[in-house]
């Protein structure tokens, strides 16, 4: 008996081991990423910058190893949000506060932590992957309201790790 697209779906979909996997992925490309530091980049007028830092792909992929990792423990607080055909709008945000929240995983009462993961919420939609974002007033105004800048901040990997080792202690044992 074969399985259909619509039962892979949704086996796949609920394995949290997949989602934990892809999560570990892509931190430890975020580490490797983060680790480079520096690459050497041809600009656009065809001069060459040797000092061109890689801190947005290491956010985007920062961003993206917490979401994914939420989204599989979401998954396993409640399987049934899988179906077979799609994503269910409850996953299909880049926000990581919200999918905190979704988790029910209390964030630090600081504004530190929450700028943090609104810094990285605003690089995975768009600040690591466009020069713009959707709606012009995101510019000056972002979505996910990050009050810091999105430069590099030599304690950023740590509070990464802290921020996945606080959801990965929130996962059930597998059995």
């Amino acid at each position: 008996m074969s399985i259909n697209n619509s039962e892979l779906y949704q086996s796949k979909g609920n394995s949290v081991y997949l989602w934990k996997f892809r999560s570990q992925e892509l931190f430890d490309a975020a580490f490797l990423v983060w680790e480079g530091k520096v690459i050497r980049t041809k600009l656009p007028n065809g001069e060459i910058d040797e000092t061109h830092e890689l801190y947005r792909p290491a956010q985007l992929l920062m961003g993206m190893s917490l979401e994914v990792l939420l989204k599989g423990l979401i998954v396993q607080k409640n399987p049934d949000l899988i179906d077979s055909d799609k994503l269910p709008k409850d996953l299909s945000t880049h926000s990581l506060e919200k999918l905190f929240e979704d988790a029910s995983i209390n964030l630090e009462d600081n504004e530190d932590e929450l700028n943090f993961i609104r810094k990285l919420s605003d690089a995975v939609e768009w600040v690591a992957k466009y020069p713009i974002p959707l709606h012009a007033n995101h510019l000056k105004q972002p979505k996910h309201r990050s009050s810091s800048l999105m430069i590099r901040n030599d304690l950023d990997f740590e509070r990464f790790k802290k921020l996945r080792t606080k959801i990965e202690s929130c996962f059930a044992e597998e059995t």
